[in-house]
């Protein structure tokens, strides 16, 4: 018996922002592009934060 994940590529891969960001558009679903944009640039911003820190730290 094979399992819903394995059947559906979207549940698969769920990480894939970018995959998803493109599956939104295609089907026009723009309110969850704007979402799937924001978590990318909340992704962005905790990254740049935590490696400035990292750097500040190596530095000093």
């Amino acid at each position: 018996m094979r399992s819903a994940v394995g059947s559906d590529p979207q549940l698969r891969r769920p990480w894939r922002l970018g995959f998803q960001i493109q599956i939104a558009l295609d089907d026009l679903l723009f309110s969850r592009v704007a979402t799937c944009l924001l978590v990318l640039v909340a992704l962005i911003l905790a990254v740049d934060t935590w490696s400035s820190h990292v750097r500040r730290r190596l530095t000093q």
